[in-house]
């Protein structure tokens, strides 16, 4: 009897040292099939722990410096005949003017669209040359009015009667114009062309302290202007 209850204790504890075997293997199996689902091919954790939270670094984009864009002097167009053709577009109108002078334009405060400079290399004359400017006419005003503001707003003090005695018509090529030698100015005579609200006017011009204009640059300011084009 005593054999029977030792062999039956010896079978039970061989059950339950298998069993706990058995146990022990299941949760080592589960347990490392839980943590390999909690990982990715990175290799990063994606477990019920949340990993830490990365810290951003910030990196700020280059500061952008706009480059100014600078607009090229354009290339004259040379005509047929060796002169180049100069065009103001939003003054509305063009002249041509020989190759061997020196021509540039600027932006006077007074006026409203660009002045044009001719200097013409005449040797020994010191500076010769003439001055292509706009006026502004929106009131349509009379030519002599808008003569005698413009002298008004350079000091003088011109009245309406002298300066309407200086104007006479002339032609500019196809062009009705008008020529005053309206004195004191710093040109023997000025030539006028009204056109829409606008007024032209050309002015030949020496070196300061001369009081006789070259005739050949006299020549070349007439042959320049007869070349002038209204595009209003």
């Amino acid at each position: 009897m005593k054999n029977i209850k030792k062999i039956l204790y010896t079978i039970l504890g061989a059950l339950a040292l298998t069993g706990l075997t058995v146990g022990l293997i299941f949760a080592l199996q589960f347990t490392r099939t839980s943590f390999k689902s909690s990982i990715d091919v990175s290799g990063k954790s994606l477990g019920a722990y949340p990993p830490p939270e990365a810290t951003h670094v910030y990196t700020p984009l280059p500061t952008y410096t706009p480059v100014p864009s600078h607009t090229p002097t354009p290339t004259p167009i040379m005509l047929e005949n060796g002169w180049y053709l100069y065009v103001d577009k939003e003054a509305g109108y063009s002249f041509s003017y020989p190759p061997d002078v020196y021509l540039h334009t600027s932006k006077e405060g007074r006026l409203s669209y660009k002045s044009v400079h001719i200097q013409f290399k005449i040797p020994n004359t010191g500076y010769q040359g003439m001055e292509i400017n706009i006026l502004t006419n929106t009131q349509n005003l009379p030519l002599e009015n808008i003569v005698q503001e413009f002298y008004t707003g350079n000091g003088g003090e011109p009245s309406i009667t002298n300066i309407r005695a200086s104007i006479k018509p002339v032609m500019i090529g196809e062009l009705s114009a008008f020529k005053s030698i309206f004195q004191p100015s710093i040109a023997e005579f000025t030539i006028y062309v009204p056109y829409g609200n606008k007024v032209l006017y050309a002015i030949p011009v020496t070196k300061m302290g001369l009081t006789a204009f070259d005739p050949q640059a006299l020549e070349l300011f007439e042959k320049t202007l007869a070349t002038l084009t209204i595009k209003p």
